[in-house]
């Protein structure tokens, strides 16, 4: 029997890899995250740190957009596997994901077209 919730990391990213750890560490957001808690239910989430969405924020709003509002936006002290994983286990204990929308079926690609420049 599979275990939910799972994190669906991109392709490419491995979380136990030192190096791409440090990068998103580093970076500061994550942002091709899909966290899956059923068979049918898939949801995108975007993880970024306090310091990145208010740099976010001020550059989205000077190139004229009103507000930075990625799908699913979660926001952790800290960019790591382990902090992702901690704040999935928790909200989808809380509920949260209960009032998103399910991406499952709508395309891995598709789900990103919400968020401009990511």
């Amino acid at each position: 029997m599979e275990e939910f919730p799972r994190i669906i990391y991109p392709e490419g990213f491995d979380p136990e890899n030192e190096a791409d750890v440090s990068l998103i560490k580093m970076k500061g957001y994550f942002g091709h995250l899909i966290v899956q808690i059923s068979e049918e239910r898939e949801y995108l989430v975007y993880f970024s740190d306090p310091v990145l969405i208010s740099q976010d924020l001020l550059c989205w709003t000077k190139q004229g957009y009103p507000c930075f509002a990625p799908p699913g936006l979660i926001i952790v002290n800290e960019v790591t596997p382990s902090t992702i994983e901690q704040a999935v286990k928790y909200l989808w204990q809380q509920g949260y994901f209960d009032f998103l929308c399910s991406v499952k079926g709508k395309g891995y690609d598709d789900a990103f077209q919400y968020i401009v420049g990511y």
